[in-house]
């Protein structure tokens, strides 16, 4: 018997399509809470150190996040399916949560970085950004399901953004043995936003009316919250931001080809070709800077056993930021596959280039496994064998 909904405005097209989606969502959600076991282990072996309250208080952002996934999810399936919601619409909804949170980022980073910050007032504005990230994306998701227009500016600068990114990781990995890592954070992230915010306000400008646009100001801020907090963990996580700039590329592309298959296979096209053309000019120099990647590992945990040894400790912060590499890189992969396995229940067998698309993604699988691989290497080169152990169990439901 079916389970179409008896709606004049559905097709089995369209709820076919909600369903997929449905999948999506949950797959995502799944994959977040299968996060929590390594990010615990992390947070419990930090102790009371900054970092491991850092930790903790990003979890409760996505804690927060998860819950507002799990309430969103069966509302916009119901919705699309009766044909409230335009397929197009969420499409675009998802790319534009991508846009407008690079000036969040840099006002939240420093505070949270700041030594003459208490650990204590850390977690408070951790906390305090972890509200505002729950409530500001769900009123934001549904304000743009419901009203204005989507624009192809905002699908191409998150693209450009995640390009300049690449190539300011590039830069700051030469120079990481003169730079603090975290500085070379901060300056990959104001490049990036430079190339978001512009592409951002210009496209909404050349779509929205007038009237619209001090509303669109008051929204912008407060956009992709979500995201940046997910950038931020995975700077926290594995002491190796080349790794956050490699994910973010395939995890929009991703989203792109998202968008492409819910439009239809000319839109594909349109995308397919345009993506391949800038992600293409991007993987050369991709893949040479992974060689680079343990050095700025080396760099960040260098950098934590010298201020332990200055405090007194015996430079137990360097084995953590370790440790969160041997994690990260298992999750890295997980989500990778998770990615490869929503694109099909997303794509559907009545998707021929879907297949395509994940053939021509094998390399970027390659290049993100070697990242891997050193990581795990120079992980394994100073870490106690329990922790090593310890860490792969965390990590292994994930990759399963």
């Amino acid at each position: 018997m079916s389970t179409q909904p008896e709606t004049g405005s559905s097709s089995p097209h369209v709820y076919r399509t909600a369903r997929r989606l449905s999948a999506y969502f949950t797959g995502q959600i799944v994959v977040k809470l299968l996060y929590f076991p390594g990010i615990v282990l992390a947070t419990r072996a930090a102790g009371p150190s900054g970092w491991g309250l850092i930790t903790a208080a990003i979890s409760v952002a996505f804690i927060l996040s998860t819950a507002i996934n799990l309430g969103l999810n069966p509302f916009v399936t119901r919705e699309v399916a009766a044909g409230k919601i335009p397929i197009e619409r969420l499409a675009a909804a998802t790319t534009r949560l991508r846009l407008g949170s690079s000036l969040i980022f840099l006002i939240i980073l420093p505070l949270v970085l700041t030594p003459t910050i208490s650990g204590i007032s850390r977690v408070v504005v951790a906390g305090v950004a972890a509200y505002v990230l729950a409530d500001s994306w769900a009123k934001y998701y549904f304000a743009f399901l419901r009203g204005a227009e989507e624009t192809r500016f905002e699908i191409l600068g998150g693209n450009v953004e995640k390009g300049v990114f690449v190539l300011a990781s590039g830069l700051a990995l030469i120079l990481a043995s003169r730079i603090d890592p975290v500085s070379v954070v901060a300056v990959g992230f104001a490049m990036a936003a430079m190339a978001k915010l512009g592409i951002a306000v210009y496209g909404a400008s050349r779509v929205l009316p007038p009237e619209a646009m001090p509303v669109g100001r008051v929204l912008a801020p407060a956009r992709v919250l979500k995201q940046w907090f997910r950038d931020l963990r995975y700077v926290r996580e594995s002491a190796d931001f080349l790794f956050m700039a490699m994910f973010t590329i395939i995890y929009f592309r991703a989203d792109a080809y998202m968008v492409a298959a819910l439009r239809g296979t000319e839109e594909a096209g349109y995308y397919g070709a345009a993506y391949r053309l800038i992600e293409g000019l991007l993987f050369a120099p991709e893949s040479v800077l992974v060689v680079f990647s343990p050095l700025l590992v080396k760099a960040f945990n260098s950098r934590f056993d010298a201020d332990a040894s200055s405090a007194g400790g015996s430079g137990v912060v360097g084995k953590v930021a370790g440790l969160q590499v041997a994690i990260a890189g298992p999750l890295g992969l997980g989500l990778v596959l998770e990615h490869e396995w929503i694109t099909n229940v997303l794509y559907g067998a009545e998707f021929d280039p879907a297949a395509r698309v994940l053939l021509w993604l094998a390399p970027a699988y390659v290049i993100m496994s070697l990242n891997f691989l050193a990581g795990a290497l120079l992980t394994a080169a100073y870490l106690p064998r329990e922790i090593l152990i310890i860490s792969g169990v965390a990590a292994a439901p994930n990759v399963l």
